[in-house]
């Protein structure tokens, strides 16, 4: 049984498959791509790996077209002293570590700002009046209807933000702050080739922009080589805010016109602003002359995977892990997949738990991975199996109590994993408990699961929650 924290009910919900990985990615995931002369649900590996070369090349093609050819730099302006630096460790990176020559672990902040307050004000001046344009033409339905925009599909602008490429000045801006300015930094800090760079994409995004749009994000990595964003508000625009780095476990914040700039592999999250705007320009960057192919071919296995293509998606998964054996959330999808079959059968099942099971080794931060192989122990009637993995989870800094209870952790969705591994800990404790035959083994469990259930109801009382806590005591009592 799986459980899933709702929160607009405040209650327990069940199912099983949570969806597919968070990340931004997901809503640019390549359309299928229809090979001449080859079925596409007969790929082999190689033939995936093509693919990928080939929407890694249209990609750059674009970029190129669209922003120019940054020239050779020779000498770039700055040294470590001009930048704040944060390891995240080794392996941390996401699968194009190797493809960055130096520092894909650390995370760098411009000590001093590198776009002026005029600047920025310019590009959230011209993000913000394109929102609202696209927020009123929105307001017709018969409109939207005529545009074919599917009603769970939403648009730039009801997702608070504005791509660079549809807003003339700032894309005349920042073609050329890429080759003054932007590409430069990224060659001087990882080794990159300044005129290999271009854009996959770029976004002005207005967090809390008039109450609507996004006012946080999941963890996700991004669809590039290479990610930068610039904080466009001042920090006294808005109350809370900031990026979460998941490997680093917590929140760092920047002033107005600094930069940040990272692997974008690297898990990490914008965080909820609790009142106010917070404006940011997050650019997405490629390298013509590394494809990616590990994540590429991630998304067109999930691809896959949404259009009910099972045997492609597992076909596209494996090409990836081919190229980067360690990525872990290529295991989480895969052991999806295996589980999503229409009528799975016990070796199935047991490759989907495997997999979870590979993905959380990889990876012990990331709890959807742990909470689905939790799921799939207590399912299978191994509760102390599953509790052992959850006792592992809530161990964690980033899931501790002062994380669950601080107002100041102000990312939902982290939130959220705690209150279910929580839960599911409790029942696995009694569940344990119940077929225990020694008491004093049995009592061991039940002080921490009540615990552990004093905190949700702290965040979230709920009768639920109360008619738990009341068979816990009667156990302790009982035993």
């Amino acid at each position: 049984m799986k459980m899933c924290y709702n929160r607009r009910k405040s209650r327990l919900i069940i199912f099983f498959l949570f969806p597919l990985t968070n990340c931004r990615a997901l809503s640019q995931a390549p359309a299928r791509h229809e090979k001449p002369g080859v079925h596409i649900d007969l790929l082999t590996k190689e033939e995936s790996l093509s693919l990928g070369q080939r929407v890694h090349d249209e990609e750059c093609q674009t970029g190129f077209q669209n922003y120019g050819r940054t020239s050779a730099v020779q000498n770039a302006p700055w040294s470590d002293d001009d930048f704040v630096s944060r390891s995240v460790g080794q392996h941390n990176a996401g699968p194009d570590e190797t493809d960055i020559h130096d520092n894909s672990d650390v995370i760098f902040q411009s000590k001093e700002p590198l776009i002026s307050n005029e600047d920025c004000q310019a590009l959230i001046d011209e993000a913000r009046n394109a929102i609202t344009t696209g927020l009123e033409l929105l307001k017709d339905e018969d409109l939207a209807d005529k545009e074919g925009r599917r009603k769970n599909d939403p648009t730039n602008s009801e997702l608070g933000e504005a791509r660079v490429s549809t807003l003339p000045q700032a894309s005349e801006w920042l073609t050329k702050e890429l080759q003054r300015t932007f590409f430069p930094i990224l060659q001087n800090r990882f080794g990159v080739r300044a005129n290999q760079l271009t854009l996959h994409d770029a976004l002005i995004i207005g967090y809390g922009y008039f109450g609507n749009g996004a006012r946080s994000q999941p963890v996700h990595r991004d669809s590039s080589l290479l990610s930068l964003n610039v904080a466009l508000s001042p920090r006294s625009d808005y109350t809370g805010g900031g990026t979460y780095f998941e490997a680093l476990g917590q929140q760092l914040h920047q002033e107005q016109g600094h930069l940040t700039c990272h692997a974008g592999g690297i898990m990490h999250a914008g965080t909820g602003i609790s009142q106010g705007e917070r404006w940011v320009l997050v650019l997405f960057v490629l390298d013509e002359s590394r494809p990616q192919l590990a994540r590429r071919c991630h998304f067109l296995g999930m691809d896959a995977q949404r259009n009910g293509q099972m045997d492609l998606a597992q076909t596209h998964y494996q090409a990836s892990l081919g190229v980067q054996p360690t990525n872990h959330l290529v295991y989480k999808d895969l052991g999806r997949c295996y589980h999503n079959q229409q009528q799975p059968d016990n070796n199935l099942l047991l490759q989907a738990r495997r997999c979870l099971a590979k993905s959380a080794q990889l990876y012990p931060l990331d709890g959807e991975a742990v909470l689905g192989v939790a799921n799939m122990l207590a399912q299978a009637r191994r509760p102390r199996a599953a509790l052992r993995r959850l006792d592992t989870l809530l161990s964690l800094p980033s899931f501790s109590d002062g994380q669950f209870l601080s107002p100041e952790t102000a990312w939902l969705p982290l939130k959220s994993f705690g209150w279910e591994a929580r839960v599911l800990a409790v029942q696995c404790a009694l569940q344990t408990c119940a077929f225990q035959n020694n008491p004093e083994q049995a009592l061991a469990f039940l002080p921490i699961a009540k615990q552990r259930l004093e905190t949700c109801l702290k965040v979230s009382p709920s009768p639920y929650l109360e008619s738990m806590m009341q068979s816990l005591q009667n156990m302790m009592i009982e035993k």
